[in-house]
């Protein structure tokens, strides 16, 4: 639809019930990423509107979802699952899959590429739920590694504050997140890009989340 929110429009694709969610425009602004159930399991699908092709893209037994476009249109950051949820890369020219993150007993969720490509941000919880999720970046270049950096870096002692739905500003000095330290309620938070300086930016009793920047112009 317009940024104004007119002229909705359904892409046409063939309607499936089963259901198409996690919509991501490639920066080219020719193709859109989604998960859908349509295969029978969650996939990622594109969609090329210059074309009009729709491809399954990772065809696989795994679910996969969650998809992220690098800046250069040729790779997408996706979520797989087995045993837990790990972070995967696949290149859209026919190339196999990859593994990016190797984290452990943790699941990842969320990716989301940022510093022109060469890292990618992502929300990690324990398998077992008992922990709030917190914020990790791992560098490119040093993909298939643990060597992922927490944000902001852990403090022995202080409370656990939870970060998820994260998204960093067109500047890319900026992170704003959903967050709930209370245990209940869910607001808006910003912070630098290197945790620092964390202020909360909205206050209503509602539930806020899945915050966006606004474009420069």
């Amino acid at each position: 639809m317009n940024a104004d929110g007119s002229d909705v429009q359904l892409l046409p694709i063939p309607e499936d019930p089963a259901g198409d969610y996690d919509p991501s425009w490639a920066p080219d602004g020719v193709q859109i990423a989604f998960t859908s159930l349509r295969s029978g399991r969650p996939h990622i699908w594109i969609y090329n509107l210059e074309t009009g092709i729709l491809d399954e893209l990772s065809n696989t037994r795994f679910p996969d979802f969650q998809p992220d476009w690098d800046p250069s249109s040729k790779n997408i950051a996706f979520i797989r699952s087995f045993n837990s949820n790990q972070v995967w890369i696949h290149p859209t020219n026919g190339e196999e899959a990859w593994q990016y993150s190797v984290s452990g007993n943790v699941d990842n969720f969320d990716p989301l590429w940022y510093q022109n490509g060469e890292a990618i941000l992502y929300s990690q919880a324990p398998v077992s739920g008992t922990t709030p999720p917190w914020l990790v970046s791992l560098a490119y270049e040093k993909r298939g590694t643990s060597a992922e950096v927490r944000i902001p870096p852990l403090v022995p002692n202080e409370p656990l504050f939870p970060l998820s739905q994260s998204t960093i500003s067109p500047d890319s000095q900026w992170i704003v997140f959903e967050s709930w330290p209370d245990g209940v309620n869910h607001d808006i938070y910003r912070m630098a890009i290197d945790g620092s300086g964390r202020v909360r930016l909205t206050k209503d009793p509602g539930y806020d989340f899945s915050p966006v920047w606004r474009p420069l112009p």
